[in-house]
């Protein structure tokens, strides 16, 4: 038989078993409805952002975008957002970013120009340089193959007639490069950004027009050089010369046609690279 005492302790015991039983499962709840708040998706919309580094110019193609999903309330009103504009992925390709976008930033269409809009080759201008154009013919753009952001050098060629000691006289032709390295962001009509695929049915830029990226000393050493003859560009490779670096492309050789002495009536010299070369 139990006394009174013991009967009392495990009373005592029992009431505090039950009581952490009910403690333990009013916190399990709670935990569990917490995990499910916190589970709850956030309400947001599909965001178009960067996928890399894009640079003031750049000519956006389908890689370099894409929707990420943005809380509503961290959505600005001049994001391009899925719901505005469904199709984006596919209309802004061929769009120029008025600024530089860094990766993974929300594209704003404030940032962007539509081609035909005003304004879409000033935002390729970095700030202090011109886009100036110049006159070029197919054979003088290198075929047709030069395409925007490609580098090319300038060449001028000139010809002047020179008096000669018998009363005669002889043209005195003349080439040099006039400036290096220069960046192209148009040429002609064409404003793609890659080499034209004859099987996909592009053709060459058809020349006529080439427009340059130069600073405004250049720009002034470009216009006088129209006047003083024919300009032709020299497409450059895609990695980086230094600088000083020179090649041979094939052995030099001289034409005896233009080598004639003065006595025998006009005759031609040809200056190249700084360096005179036929009759001397």
């Amino acid at each position: 038989m139990l006394s009174v005492r013991q009967f009392i302790i495990l009373a005592l015991a029992l009431v505090a078993a039950v009581a952490a039983i009910l403690v333990i499962r009013s916190n399990s709840g709670g935990g569990a409805a917490e995990a499910e708040q916190v589970a709850a998706p956030v309400p947001g919309q599909n965001v178009l952002v960067a996928t890399r580094d894009l640079p003031q110019g750049a000519l956006l193609a389908s890689a370099d975008f894409e929707w990420r999903n943005y809380a509503d309330n961290i959505v600005a009103d001049s994001f391009v957002t899925e719901t505005a504009t469904p199709d984006a992925l596919t209309s802004l390709i061929g769009n120029v970013t008025r600024r530089a976008i860094a990766a993974g930033e929300p594209i704003q269409n404030t940032a962007i120009i539509a081609p035909g809009e005003g304004g879409v080759m000033a935002a390729q201008v970095p700030v202090g340089y011109r886009a100036v154009a110049v006159e070029i013919s197919d054979a003088s753009a290198v075929g047709g193959f030069i395409q925007p952001n490609d580098r090319v050098d300038v060449i001028l060629t000139t010809t002047t007639s020179i008096e000669t000691p018998g009363g005669g006289s002889r043209d005195e032709v003349r080439t040099d490069v006039i400036l290096e390295d220069v960046r192209v962001l148009a040429v002609g009509s064409v404003a793609r950004a890659e080499a034209p695929d004859p099987e996909a049915g592009q053709e060459p830029n058809d020349g006529g027009t080439a427009v340059l990226e130069l600073s405004q000393r250049d720009s002034r050493t470009i216009a006088m050089a129209e006047q003083l003859g024919d300009l032709r560009l020299a497409l450059r490779g895609v990695e980086a010369e230094p600088p000083g670096t020179e090649v041979t492309s094939a052995q030099r050789w001289r034409s005896r046609a233009l080598e004639q002495s003065p006595d025998q009536g006009s005759s031609v010299r040809i200056h190249a690279y700084g360096e005179t070369g036929g009759a001397q």
